[in-house]
């Protein structure tokens, strides 16, 4: 016989199961069962009732759709703002912690090989010939070391 969830408990259950970054523990306590209860690996049983985890989709998908007006510009105004906001507030922390979210959106902290070249310029379309004489010259190059 499956675990049956009390009605009022499984949309408060879902929540914080999405809200606590997945831990199913947490959640159960978050949302009244006893701290042994939890920890004693009842989740298990209390995580396979279909209406729990028909909550868990629907409250998934809801903040898929919400994340789709997200774009890399308003990741990046949000960084500044929240920068300018830490600096006027004298705060090192969260100024430094939105100056490297906001290099991070831009690919700063992208790792390089020491070949690659950092130039992002777009580079022109070799013609056909010119393209096998490059492949040429780089496979004379691999071989000569």
């Amino acid at each position: 016989m499956a675990y049956r969830i009390a009605e009022n408990k499984i949309k408060l259950l879902a929540q914080e199961y999405c809200n606590n970054g997945y831990n199913r523990k947490q959640a159960m306590i978050a949302a009244g069962y006893s701290v042994n209860y939890a920890s004693a690996g009842q989740s298990a049983k209390v995580f396979e009732d279909v209406r729990l985890v028909a909550e868990i989709e629907r409250i998934e998908a809801s903040k898929r759709d919400d994340m789709q007006d997200i774009t890399i510009g308003y990741i990046q105004s949000e960084h500044k703002r929240l920068l300018a906001v830490a600096e006027a507030a004298s705060d090192p922390v969260n100024a430094a912690r939105h100056l490297e979210g906001l290099g991070k959106t831009i690919g700063a902290y992208k790792e390089h090989s020491i070949n690659e070249s950092l130039d992002t310029a777009p580079k022109p379309e070799l013609s056909e010939a010119e393209a096998i004489a490059e492949r040429k010259r780089a496979e004379l190059k691999l071989k000569t070391g």
